[in-house]
């Protein structure tokens, strides 16, 4: 018997895609990474739901409200997009203002839950780093303890409103001073 041709398979689906493109990071140290909300529809599937599960409406009327906030002067968090509020936190001394308070607080909270492990991995980085040093084999690289700016990962000496960030740089540094 002879084997019956497979039919070839069906031509693809053209497809729509809509993409509201954030910039965001993760906690650890790495550069910025960019988060997009998507959302897909095909012919035979208008109605198919982001991978977020949100609808397809209110993705794009979050997005027109993220438009229209940046017009009006404020820009969501880039780490809740805005849920628990604008961004309002200012970094110094990199001047980035793109996290709200809450979002700001359980960063900042994690990144002392996580120090004294970061402590300890340098630790042992460094002596690690001897034996390779003594090998000609290069050193690992130390991981970052300071707390860094999710955008641009500059160490922030100061963290606050723009009005504290005003009220901290008018302050003298005096050394010495008791």
């Amino acid at each position: 018997p002879t084997p019956t041709p497979t039919p070839p398979p069906p031509p693809p689906v053209p497809r729509q895609v809509s993409c509201d493109a954030r910039q965001a990071s993760s906690p650890v140290s790495s550069p910025p990474l960019v988060s997009s909300v998507c959302s897909e529809t095909t012919p035979s599937a208008p109605h198919r739901r982001p991978r977020d599960g949100r609808s397809h409406a209110v993705q794009l009327e979050r997005s027109a409200a993220s438009r229209s906030s940046v017009a009006a002067g404020t820009v969501d968090c880039l780490i809740c997009f805005g849920e628990h509020g604008p961004a309002s936190v200012m970094y110094i001394p990199c001047r980035h203002m793109h996290i709200c308070t809450k979002c700001y607080a359980d960063r900042r909270r994690a990144w002392r839950q996580n120090l004294p492990r970061v402590r300890a991995e340098n630790a042992r980085r460094v002596e690690v780093n001897k034996e390779l040093i003594k090998e000609d084999k290069e050193p690992m690289a130390m991981l970052p303890e300071a707390y860094l700016c999710e955008q641009c990962q500059t160490e922030v000496a100061f963290a606050g409103s723009v009005s504290e960030v005003a009220q901290w740089s008018t302050k003298p540094f005096v050394t010495g001073a008791s």
